[in-house]
């Protein structure tokens, strides 16, 4: 939100914006390690980091045109950092905090390929996206149950993020209907 309203005062205070998410988010990834003992506080920088990165990669760059990973044909990547961050961390060759880095970057990256995808080749009003925007609303419930059952803090958090990630998708799909006005039109 900080870049969208960022870009509409001027391309200078937008750059300042995306400058600071890279380093806020390269500052938030030391911060976690520096909290190592504290898990919550380690989880919790891990996940300021990886939305600064969505902000930096996902957002800024984009937006200047640098990068497309909006795109359907980004979704091989995708699958392969996501399968390489599940695989290093089932092996626990790293440690949770970087789960939710790249684990709320990587999300992030998914719902919003899987959106903006769907605007693109069927149109944001298109049949498919109402049971899409259903079936993600019944993933943000499931991980509601799943966080009251939960028996860690990392368990918690990871279904909290979950939740987070899955409601704002509802959200957007709800903006981009028009069924209330948004901070920002998607096209």
């Amino acid at each position: 939100m900080l870049l969208v309203f960022s870009s509409r005062c001027s391309q200078t205070s937008y750059h300042i914006i995306g400058g600071f998410l890279v380093v806020f988010s390269i500052f938030a990834f030391v911060m976690s390690e520096g909290h190592k003992t504290n898990s919550a506080a380690a989880n919790q920088w891990g996940i300021i980091s990886g939305l600064a990165l969505w902000g930096f990669l996902g957002e800024y760059l984009e937006h200047l045109e640098w990068l497309d990973i909006a795109h359907w044909h980004y979704l091989p990547a995708l699958l392969i950092l996501s399968f390489f961050t599940i695989f290093l961390l089932k092996k626990e060759y790293v440690p949770v905090r970087f789960g939710f880095t790249s684990g709320h970057f990587l999300g992030i990256w998914a719902l919003h390929i899987l959106m903006i995808t769907q605007f693109e080749l069927s149109g944001r009003t298109h049949w498919i996206t109402y049971p899409t925007g259903v079936f993600i609303g019944i993933c943000a419930l499931f991980s509601y149950m799943k966080i009251r059952r939960a028996k860690s803090i990392d368990q918690k958090m990871v279904w909290s993020l979950v939740l987070l990630l899955t409601s704002w998708t509802v959200l957007e799909y709800i903006w981009a209907w028009r069924l209330i006005p948004g901070p920002y039109s998607i096209s």
